[in-house]
């Protein structure tokens, strides 16, 4: 598009900003200034949101911001005390509650506020919204990127949250990634040794052998429980570089809410080892699927090259899967233009 048009778009972009409110805490009032510097001097720059937690260093969110291709836009809302789902926001592609704790983040991505969020995931809370509105999701704890201070998740296990991003494209998330780490996230595939998930599609085990990888599947069982999720991970990587689950619809026929479900989310609620991949240390990317409100989640052990190749087999699956042309026409068009109704009309 021509700098002209970029702009309009980011007209509209800060309009949304102030009008979602119930999604955005705060609205970056330096940030139309950024924009039209860095588009004259670099070309369109990527608009991103930052969960509203003290988890994240502001210098990180600094480090991202003065990059020449990002713009920092907004705060975004964070479901309360980092719940599962956000009672107070609707997930425009289901119509259910919006899955947590990146709920504001998620939303803010598919209502046209902004690209890209940094958020943070302790049991989920990138890799559910993700899935949940079928976008990309990366938690970069095993890359090294952490939350400031100690947590635990609802069973009472102690754990550190992870740091990662949530964007509508898999290629902006690995640069935001590769500007906030501060090194390439390119790797082969050839010779590694896939766990694949028996309900994943053939399709994908024909990729991955394509690639030169060996595949062996596996059954979930109930990794929808955390105990049992984490134990089948460290079994998993004793003899597989990288694992690959296929889950979801998430929060569509039950929500995957420790609140909701008693303490004792069951598999309706289409969260399985999502839930566990933070406690286990590992990057984790996910890859939504054809199905709406599903998806993969890669997993690697923790590491800078294993990280890579995490991202790489993501960048794989969304290749051979991707999102509905709708949903591209609708969220990533549509969502990013003004509104043409009547009151809007002339006025």
């Amino acid at each position: 598009m021509t700098a002209l048009e970029w702009m309009e778009r980011f007209a509209h972009a800060y309009a949304k900003a102030f009008r979602y409110m119930d999604s955005t805490v705060w609205v970056n009032p330096a940030a139309p200034a950024a924009a039209r510097e860095k588009l004259e001097q670099y070309g369109e720059p990527i608009l991103f949101g930052v969960k509203d937690t003290d988890q994240i260093p502001l210098a990180l969110v600094k480090r991202l911001a003065v990059q020449p291709d990002f713009v920092w836009m907004t705060v975004d809302r964070m479901a309360p005390h980092g719940r599962a789902i956000d009672p107070a926001l609707t997930n425009p592609l289901t119509g259910r509650r919006m899955t947590g704790s990146s709920s504001g983040s998620a939303l803010n991505i598919l209502r046209g506020v902004h690209d890209l969020a940094l958020a943070t995931d302790g049991g989920g809370s990138i890799l559910g919204p993700a899935l949940a509105t079928q976008l990309y999701g990366i938690n970069a704890k095993g890359l090294g990127l952490k939350g400031r201070k100690p947590s635990q998740s609802t069973e009472g296990l102690p754990l550190t949250v992870g740091i990662g991003v949530l964007s509508h494209s898999l290629a902006w998330a690995k640069r935001a990634l590769e500007a906030l780490l501060e090194t390439r996230l390119d790797a082969e595939l050839t010779g590694l040794r896939v766990a694949l998930d028996v309900d994943a599609p053939g399709k994908l085990e024909a990729l991955f052998r394509a690639e030169g990888c060996t595949v062996h599947r596996f059954d979930k069982g109930q990794a929808y429980e955390r105990a049992h999720g984490l134990a089948l991970i460290r079994e998993l990587f004793q003899s597989s570089d990288l694992i690959v689950s296929a889950e979801g619809p998430v929060d569509v026929e039950s929500y995957a809410d420790s609140l909701v479900m008693n303490g004792h989310p069951d598999a309706r609620g289409g969260k399985f080892l999502l839930r566990s991949a933070n406690l286990a240390d590992t990057t984790a990317v996910a890859v939504p699927g054809e199905a709406v409100a599903a998806g993969y989640i890669v997993l690697a052990q923790s590491g800078l090259e294993a990280g890579r190749r995490a991202i790489a087999a993501a960048e794989a699956i969304a290749a051979a899967c991707p999102r509905s042309a709708l949903f591209e026409e609708y969220f990533l068009r549509r969502m990013r233009l003004g509104h043409s109704g009547f009151f809007h009309e002339g006025m």
